[in-house]
């Protein structure tokens, strides 16, 4: 259960704040449906999050770490006055003689959303889910002190939602074992699948990366020693690991405090409380968490080093300019290392939005409650069981770096980098998919030729004649500057054993009223696929890139990848409904200034 103190968070600041960010059109409107953003954000979050570990220890026992050189003295000798210097450290190799270094540790979530949808007559509508899991992360590679690369396994699933979501014979992330990769500066995760035949699917993706990443966490933590009741402003970063979600640098209000230092037990150790709380915006809208994070450490005397005293001893008196005084070696006054671990987290946190076409007057509200522990391997049973980490690192591939999406209605299936992003998915067969560069967007359609009643019309939908004609009639119309590049059919060669043929459009457009991209210009290639069993599928690949050959290789393996069907990892076990709004966070309109390209239909 979460603690009353975090139960609490400022419902009536957040509200203002929404107030203030709806009014300067900070906020935009959020569609809600079976799969709108902010229902297949928590989708993505419990199933990360709800992972079962039969051998494992149940929450909410004590937490006990190794003591490294107990200190009784430094424990015993507290006061309002007391400085911890806390310090969380990691290293990739375990060291017995060194058990203040993390290693390899078991992280324990619960969790709890709750939507409400207010509705112009009756009930709200209501959407919950609840999910427990356990799983275990290995260091495997650190810089400059800060960990780059995670092993984490994955073991069972068991979550419960009234969502609409797929449902898969195969559960979500069971038996996964994969190499998790932080990519810098509020940048998602690089994940890798390290199980054999393993494909990574959008939800398993979506959850691992908005998964709390601890080492990212520690962040958190004050940079100075400090005293129960000091506070000080949080990183940006510290909160986009807390939340999984990228917080924007304007209206961003997040403060932490010491609100307690106690002893655990009879033993040396001690827990740090320190309370996170603030207002910040995320892609889906203001929001406002307020967070307890608990610090478990031994607490050891901190040495001086000869010949000076210490910064924190020198006096007010003393003159700004002046050299501190000659001291004795010892330990230094009202300053104590606090070497431990972030053990436990409790998080609330609220979000409103307005929901479309009333004026702003019926909202959507959500309610999250998260508890996390983690325990270290001398609290697991200590086992001594390390994850393995690859040797030599794997290099992202198609096989398991790529997402595989399965058509709600089984229809066909495809492969598709991590980097874009479903942002539509259409019930008459195809998607959208993006992604959002600091210098750009990169969009791509995929399109399926839906049967007609009038061969004639089929015909021509596959026509790469028809398709350039009409491709032209658009570009003449919007009064676009074109550079048409070479069309013709791509090597057979290459298509043929994959039983298809593939026209490809290319050309450059140069809008007259808008030339803000960096090269000036969008990139297109539009390809008409034709299929041996009688069917046709439209691509059309645009760019801002400059060059663009990379990014039209990676549409060109994506076509490759095109199968009809389910695919065999992820077969559906029930039929599901055809979201009728965009299941991930980004726009679901194209990218501003990309031509649209024909729907079929």
């Amino acid at each position: 259960m979460m603690t009353n103190q975090i139960t609490g968070v400022d419902v009536a600041g957040r509200s203002r704040r929404l107030g203030r960010s709806t009014r300067q059109g900070r906020c935009p409107a959020v569609r809600i449906g079976s799969q709108s953003p902010i229902t297949s954000a928590v989708v993505a979050l419990l199933v990360a999050l709800v992972l079962v570990g039969r051998d494992q220890p149940a929450l909410g026992q004590t937490q006990e770490p190794a003591a490294a050189n107990p200190a009784a003295s430094a424990a015993d000798n507290q006061n309002v006055s007391q400085r911890y210097r806390f310090l969380e450290q990691y290293s990739a190799t375990d060291d017995p003689t060194k058990p203040e270094l993390l290693t390899q540790y078991q992280v324990g979530c619960r969790e709890t959303v709750k939507i409400t949808l207010e509705k112009p007559q009756g009930a709200p509508e209501l959407q919950r889910s609840k999910g427990l899991g356990i799983y275990t992360e290995r260091v495997a590679k650190l810089s400059k002190g800060a960990v780059t690369e995670v092993v984490r396994n994955f073991k069972k699933i068991d979550f419960k939602t009234t969502m609409d979501i797929p449902r898969y014979k195969t559960p979500l992330l069971q038996g996964l074992t994969v190499l998790y990769l932080p990519q810098g500066r509020f940048l998602p995760p690089q994940v890798l699948s390290l199980t054999p035949g393993r494909q990574l699917r959008p939800l398993e993706y979506d959850g691992i990366r908005q998964q709390t990443f601890l080492p990212i966490v520690s962040l958190i933590l004050p940079s100075k020693p400090g005293r129960v009741g000091d506070t000080w402003p949080v990183r940006r970063e510290a909160v986009f690991a807390l939340l999984g979600n990228a917080p924007a640098e304007e209206d961003y209000d997040v403060t932490a405090e010491i609100l307690e230092v106690r002893k655990n037990g009879e033993g040396p150790t001690m827990t740090a409380i320190i309370g996170v709380k603030g207002q910040l915006v995320i892609p889906e809208g203001p929001c406002g968490i307020n967070a307890q994070v608990h610090f478990t450490f031994v607490p050891t005397e901190v040495a001086a080093p000869t010949g000076s005293r210490p910064r924190d001893e020198t006096t007010k008196d003393s003159a700004p300019d002046s050299k501190p005084a000659p001291a004795p070696a010892g330990r230094v006054k009202g300053v104590l290392d606090a070497n431990g671990y972030i053990s436990k987290i409790s998080l609330a946190q609220e979000m409103s939005w307005p929901l479309p076409g009333n004026d702003g007057r019926l909202k959507g509200n959500m309610r999250r409650e998260l508890l996390l522990e983690r325990r270290i391997p001398a609290q697991a049973g200590g086992d001594g069981d390390l994850l393995e980490v690859p040797n030599p690192a794997p290099v992202p591939t198609v096989s398991n770096s790529w997402l595989v999406y399965d058509d709600p209605q089984g229809r066909f299936h495809l492969l598709y980098p991590q980097e874009l992003h479903v942002a539509r998915a259409y019930p008459e067969g195809g998607i959208d998919l993006v992604e959002r560069r600091p210098d750009g967007q990169d969009a791509i359609q995929l399109s399926l030729n839906a049967k007609t009643q009038d061969p004639q019309r089929d015909r021509l939908a596959s026509d790469p004649i028809q398709a350039k004609k009409q491709l032209e009639d658009q570009w003449k119309q919007r009064g676009e500057k074109v550079v048409p590049g070479p069309s013709g059919w791509l090597p057979e060669a290459d298509w043929s054993p994959l039983k298809r043929k593939v026209y490809r459009i290319e050309a450059a457009l140069i809008s007259e009223s808008d030339r803000s991209t960096a090269s000036g210009r969008i990139y297109l290639d539009h390809y008409i696929v034709q299929f041996t069993r009688n069917e046709g599928l439209v691509v059309a690949a645009m760019t801002t890139r400059d060059p663009h050959v990379q990014f039209r290789e990676s549409t060109e393996s994506i076509i490759k990848s095109f199968d009809f069907g389910p695919s065999e990892s992820s077969l559906p076990s029930s039929p599901t409904r055809v979201p009728t709004t965009a299941p991930t966070r980004v726009p679901t309109t194209s990218p501003t200034r990309v031509p649209a390209t024909p729907r079929p239909r």
